[in-house]
């Protein structure tokens, strides 16, 4: 029996790595996705659950029409920096967020918006649908999309951990116990 129970808290602790989910790919419009109406994922998000999105960095899209400073960026916006080296449009505040003009920006449920750009990788900051959108002040004149990757990782449960803690100092105990009362046996009487 006391064999069995290291390779039962090993199976348990195995089945708390990281679950990996498929990639999705979304397409993100400049124009239509956007603070008023941004775009659903359908993934759904759990608060601490890790992801990931990623934006190829040649794909671009605009924050409005033929202007003699082109407001053309890639996801990470218009930052003056990089491709987007065009012209610095400065950031859009909406809320308490605060991100470059034509970011690629998203939120899980009804948490706070957070900076994609080309590349996030953290952590959701709330539970809920994850959106994506274009980060701009008006929408009426932009153009163009990204296709953003999403993958999400769901972060091992810690009870686990705990469990697979717990069962192995379980052990420890009774192998002392085991010691400490075969230490205090009565010793047999000599005749």
């Amino acid at each position: 029996m006391k064999r069995m129970v290291v390779p039962i808290l090993f199976l348990v602790s195995f089945f708390a790595v990281p679950c990996a989910y498929p990639d999705e790919v979304f397409k993100v419009w400049s124009a239509s996705d956007s603070l008023s109406s941004p775009l659903n994922t359908d993934i759904y998000v759990s608060a601490g659950e890790r992801l990931v999105i990623s934006v190829p960095s040649n794909e671009t899209w605009s924050a409005g029409g033929n202007r003699p400073h082109s407001r053309q960026s890639n996801a990470g916006g218009l930052t003056g920096l990089g491709p987007n080296s065009g012209y610095y449009w400065g950031n859009y505040r909406y809320g308490s967020s605060s991100f470059p003009y034509g970011t690629l920006v998203g939120q899980t449920g009804d948490g706070v918006y957070f900076p994609v750009g080309t590349f996030y990788n953290g952590m959701a900051g709330a539970s809920g649908d994850l959106s994506l959108l274009y980060w701009d002040s008006y929408y009426g004149d932009n153009y163009g999309s990204v296709m953003a990757t999403v993958s999400e990782t769901s972060v091992p449960v810690p009870s686990a951990f705990v469990l697979f803690a717990s069962g192995l100092s379980g052990l420890f105990v009774l192998k002392k116990r085991r010691a400490f009362y075969e230490a205090i046996r009565p010793l047999p009487f000599c005749s």
